[in-house]
């Protein structure tokens, strides 16, 4: 059976048509399998976070997420939280206009 992205996006994003929190959390484990652990994926989310917030206009917001779940087995949570914080810090730089 030939995959497509089309046939991926199900799985790791919330659609419109979410009806709970248990329905949105429900795509965590797909994608926290695939970054949970490598420090630059996680670098990646974060600066893409920042980017997606800058391009809609936001000027505040606050990252939210649980360090513990995303170490895998090569990261201890304060190796997750210094990522986060100090990507967050220095990609927020980049979108300013």
């Amino acid at each position: 059976m030939k995959a497509t992205i089309e046939d991926f996006i199900p799985y790791v994003c919330v659609q419109s048509t979410c009806q709970s929190l248990a329905e949105f959390l429900d795509k965590f484990p797909f994608f926290l399998a695939i970054v949970a652990g490598d420090a630059d994926a996680l670098e990646r989310v974060a600066y893409e976070f920042v980017e997606d917030q800058a391009i809609q206009g936001v000027l505040y917001t606050e990252a939210r997420y649980s360090p513990h779940v995303l170490t895998g087995d090569t990261l201890s949570p304060e190796q997750a939280c210094v990522i986060f914080f100090n990507f967050q810090k220095i990609s927020q730089y980049s979108f300013v206009s």
